[in-house]
Order: C-alpha cells, then structure tokens, then sequence
C-alpha cells in the first residue's frame, strides 16, 4: 500500500469518527458532482437540465477541486 493511500484511508476513518459517511461509490468528480446535482434536485423540488446545472457551478462556484 502507497504511503498517500494510507493517508487516504486514514483521512477517511478521521472523519468517520467525527459522523461523516464514506460513500464509496463517490470516486471522482464527476460522481461528486452527479451525487451533489441529485440531491440539490431533491432537497429543493425542482429538475434542472444539464445547462442549468453548469450555470449553477459557474455562478455559486460549486465546483469541486
């Protein structure tokens, strides 16, 4: 195991420790952001196209880095 995959799994059972959930299924940005664009959608009520959702990221600066 890499030395930055020990850090990883350290950093991830840190925060399960302070009531974080690993969503393994989370594993790049992109999952991220349809994970993010799904529950935006179902907390607020509403469907937004994909257009609607870049411009989203553009003016509340959401993306991820």
């Amino acid at each position: 195991m890499s030395k930055e995959n020990q850090i990883e799994l350290n950093l991830i059972e840190q925060l399960k420790g302070l009531k974080y959930i690993h969503r393994p299924d989370i594993v790049d940005r992109k999952t991220l952001e349809l994970n993010f664009k799904a529950k935006f959608e179902e907390l607020n009520r509403v469907h937004l196209t994909d257009n609607e959702f870049l411009r989203l990221e553009r003016n509340h600066s959401v993306r991820c880095v």
